[in-house]
């Protein structure tokens, strides 16, 4: 990842993209205590090697959600400066600009999904999303953050 002050908005929002879809994989990790990770969800951290099969297992578990612990902060932190980023391009461009970014983005919705969360055409949903794309890239990550005008 590249530091947020210093990235194009499509590469900022691609970060936030796996960010986010990181913190919901790392929250299934350690509301199901490191279930999840056992059957392939992620997150999970090598456990000591234990004679006891239940043992073993309730040992991969504890580090799963140990690993998905330590790793949620920073993809919480990066989703919420992709938020201020879009908050920032709703208060300059409106709210249409900022919301295609934040379903696209942040929920992880597919461009027909987004159309149809709108109630526009896709074609509408990709212009509103270039020109929010613009507007970061003119202004940078940190003037976008406070709506600053181009």
């Amino acid at each position: 990842m590249v530091r947020v002050s210093e990235a194009p908005a499509a590469e900022f929002f691609a970060d936030v993209s796996r960010a986010a879809a990181e913190v919901g994989r790392l929250w299934a990790v350690i509301e199901s205590g490191g279930e999840s990770a056992l059957s392939g969800g992620g997150g999970g951290g090598a456990a000591k090697a234990v004679s006891d099969p239940t043992a073993g297992k309730a040992c991969a578990m504890l580090a799963a959600v140990e690993a998905a612990r330590e790793r949620l902060p920073a993809a919480e932190a990066l989703v919420g400066e992709g938020l201020a980023v879009i908050a920032g391009v709703k208060g300059r461009l409106g709210q249409a600009y900022g919301a295609v970014l934040e379903l696209r983005y942040v929920d992880g919705l597919t461009w027909e999904d987004v159309a149809s969360e709108m109630g526009a055409a896709r074609a509408t949903c990709f212009r509103w999303h270039g020109v929010a794309l613009d507007y970061v890239d003119s202004v940078g990550l940190d003037r976008a953050r406070q709506g600053a005008a181009p």
